[in-house]
């Protein structure tokens, strides 16, 4: 058992309003950490997989979830305690559907990755599947100058992001280091909507 001490020092949290005025009711959140996250959150209810030792498919194990629709391309994964990225190869020798994922290098998601394991057996079954904290899932088709992303899924569903974002909100837009980031406008004539995110200017 540890135990620690409260501490009683006091910070000073400084920010800049973007939605004036400020009054006796205003309240803000804080943020801690970075775009990239945390391997915390499981995919789907219930949902494992398995795969050949040597071998860069995984292949749904149990669960019913849609595993396309849960996971976006180029996703960061842990599984069996490493870190892999789901290729962005569109090719048809690239599985990628209700049953299966491919994985590629967690640094390049374009070079297919091969799982191993210490384990004897040849197929390693039941692996829980792991995705960073951080992330929102899939847009669809953003472009260039676009001021807003859909959010949709592999099958075509909408991504509703409002449990997780309000306007204002930073988010970075593909890779969660290097990627484009912005503000989810504050703008109340733009539509923040169940597939919209509308955006603006990070600063």
């Amino acid at each position: 058992r540890i135990h620690h001490i409260p501490s009683k020092r006091v910070q000073r949290v400084i920010t800049r309003a973007h939605s004036l005025p400020w009054t006796a009711t205003s309240t803000f959140t804080l943020s801690l950490g970075d775009f990239h996250g945390d391997f915390t959150v499981p995919i789907g209810y219930g949902t494992t997989v398995r795969v050949q030792n040597g071998r860069n498919v995984l292949e749904r194990s149990t669960g019913v979830e849609n595993l396309s629709s849960l996971v976006a391309r180029g996703e960061y994964l842990l599984v069996g305690g490493h870190e892999y990225r789901v290729c962005l190869d569109v090719s048809e020798s690239i599985p990628y559907d209700e049953s299966h994922l491919s994985l590629c290098s967690k640094d390049d998601a374009l070079e297919p990755a091969t799982f191993f394991s210490d384990s004897a057996s040849s197929i390693i079954d039941e692996l829980p599947v792991f995705i960073l904290d951080t992330s929102l899932g899939a847009a669809k088709s953003p472009s260039t100058g676009d001021s807003f992303i859909r959010t949709v899924d592999a099958s075509g569903f909408y991504k509703d992001t409002r449990g997780r974002l309000r306007r204002g909100d930073l988010i970075r837009i593909g890779h969660p280091d290097t990627g484009e980031t912005f503000r989810v406008s504050t703008d109340l004539s733009r539509d923040f909507a169940d597939s919209i995110i509308p955006l603006g200017s990070k600063d």
